[in-house]
């Protein structure tokens, strides 16, 4: 792009795992379609057979569908022929390219090229600085929740009231990520949204109980509902005890 970058290329052995577990049902699912489509055209074989008969260009459309899917075009080659007396039928020849599968695995696959113009970084603070990428993701499609630490509806319409409405969401996004990192801490594994409706079924209940002199104040108990395992966790794990009763 005619800019100087510092470029960091990355090997990650669990992105190769994810992704050859997507290359391999792609190709299973290539194999019998092809196998499917191959058969079908071998039934034209028969001269009795009635009805338009497949053209060379229209089964090379259907293989290009068939292939549609991430990498299986270069990983499959394959052959088309015109058959018989008056090429009556279309014979479909494939195989699959273990050459383009090995070459993928040493070119493509599990890696990730990253370009920065932070020079100043090592190549670990680049790489770290990318991955955190999805925790940002993570805070926007939280905003977008309408149940919880949404943004929306926005109902002001000076520019004063709009910055205050930003303050407060943002305070409560961060605050839902310092809930996050405590339940982390507790290793209790929840996301967000479970623990949020956990804890809002928590309720503090006030009983009064009247006194049989009708000169003495009503007696005050308050206490918690009762709660189940889960509820019970989080309120541990946020020492929520220091703000109830």
């Amino acid at each position: 792009m005619g800019t100087e970058r510092t470029v960091v290329a990355v090997y990650n052995p669990t992105l190769l795992k994810g992704q050859l577990q997507g290359i391999f049902t792609n190709m299973e699912k290539s194999r019998k379609l092809l196998t499917l489509l191959q058969g079908k055209l071998l039934k034209w074989k028969d001269a009795k057979r009635k009805g338009k008969r497949p053209t060379a260009e229209s089964v090379d459309k259907q293989v290009q569908r068939i292939l549609l899917r991430q990498h299986m075009k270069p990983l499959f080659s394959y052959t088309l022929q015109n058959v018989g007396e008056e090429n009556k039928w279309v014979d479909l020849q494939f195989r699959f390219n273990e050459e383009a599968f090995e070459d993928l695995k040493a070119t493509s696959l599990g890696k990730t090229i990253l370009f920065t113009d932070r020079d100043d970084w090592d190549a670990e603070e680049v790489i770290l600085t990318y991955r955190d990428q999805s925790g940002i993701e993570n805070s926007f499609r939280q905003m977008k929740d309408p149940s919880w630490v949404s943004w929306d509806p926005l109902l002001h319409w000076t520019d004063q009231k709009i910055r205050v409405h930003a303050f407060y969401c943002f305070s409560a996004l961060l605050m839902s990520a310092l809930i996050r990192k405590e339940l982390q801490n507790e290793k209790i594994s929840m996301s967000l949204t479970r623990a949020f409706e956990k804890l809002s079924k928590i309720q503090e209940v006030t009983l009064e109980y009247s006194s049989a002199r009708r000169s003495k104040e009503p007696v005050q108990v308050m206490m918690l509902t009762e709660m189940d395992q889960e509820q019970n966790n989080l309120f541990n794990a946020l020492k929520l005890r220091n703000y109830s009763v």
